[in-house]
């Protein structure tokens, strides 16, 4: 089977041209930039699309290596993730790209994987057109992993009691099915959530799990901060009177890490010590 998909990658030179990771990033992390082009070479080089997406202005010489390297880069004022997010979607319009694609969005610190995006490249070129396909999800931190298998029928895409219970970073999303919608950007952390819901409300979407890893998400990112836990709580309870659904949250976990993240250094030592007892090493 290994040797097949080898054999694929090398003959289909336009294999993964349905599919387009969207990466927003500050200008500071320009090491951090060219590292996922690199570390995403066999995608670009098969057809795939890297859109970057900054609200700074890049030097002229990094520019044109990211450009060099095959993938694209939207230089224009955002004011924050969510409208870089919905800006790259314009962008996406504007090219008018097959309604059969596929999108992603990722961080600079995520990297998709080769196998789950062999497995969406077959089944966008199948019959059956997916809304959504997704993996399960492996976060990454200090060089140690932990992996999370997600449901066969999540409840993100139910019709109530709404839980984000597949990993966001890496979930590909027909192009079709998105383009109408944007992110609600009064929302700082949770508007992902939001957006999902608000496409399940209006429509029976069909998705599918792919049994492989989708993306090595790193686990440090500000959704995994300490203010985090006090946004969330508060985002998560807009959303449900805003789109006035029940939503599958933990409160008694969220209540008890909310508490241990009042004092920043006891949270940030206590989640140390538990990625150390728990994840494996890389």
């Amino acid at each position: 089977m290994l040797n097949l998909r080898l054999k694929m990658l090398t003959m289909k030179s336009d294999m993964f041209n349905r599919i387009w990771l969207i990466v927003p990033f500050m200008s500071y992390q320009t090491r951090e930039l060219m590292a996922f082009a690199d570390k995403h070479k066999w995608l670009l080089e098969r057809g795939g699309s890297v859109l970057f997406k900054t609200s700074d202005t890049i030097d002229p010489q990094i520019a044109d290596q990211v450009e060099a390297a095959g993938a694209t880069l939207i230089q224009r004022v955002d004011s924050g993730l969510y409208d870089a997010w919905n800006q790259a979607m314009d962008h996406l319009r504007d090219a008018e790209i097959m309604e059969g694609a596929y999108i992603s969005f990722l961080g600079l610190d995520d990297e998709i994987d080769q196998d789950f995006c062999i497995e969406v490249a077959q089944l966008a070129n199948s019959s059956e057109q997916f809304d959504f396909i997704y993996g399960d999800g492996r976060g990454i931190l200090n060089r140690r992993f932990k992996d999370r298998a997600s449901p066969s029928t999540p409840a993100l895409f139910g019709k109530d009691n709404y839980a984000f219970d597949v990993p966001h970073p890496g979930m590909m999303n027909r192009w079709a099915t998105v383009n109408h919608y944007r992110f609600d950007t009064c929302y700082k952390l949770a508007a992902d959530f939001d957006f999902y819901i608000g496409i399940a409300q209006r429509k029976a979407v069909s998705f599918r799990h792919v049994q492989k890893i989708q993306a090595m998400i790193g686990a440090d990112g500000i959704s995994n901060g300490v203010k985090a836990k006090d946004i969330y709580i508060q985002e998560w309870k807009a959303i449900g009177l805003a789109r006035n659904v029940k939503l599958n949250l933990d409160i008694k976990r969220m209540g008890v890490m909310r508490f241990i993240a009042r004092n920043p250094f006891i949270f940030k030592l206590l989640r140390q010590l538990y990625w150390a007892a728990t994840a494996k090493k890389l």
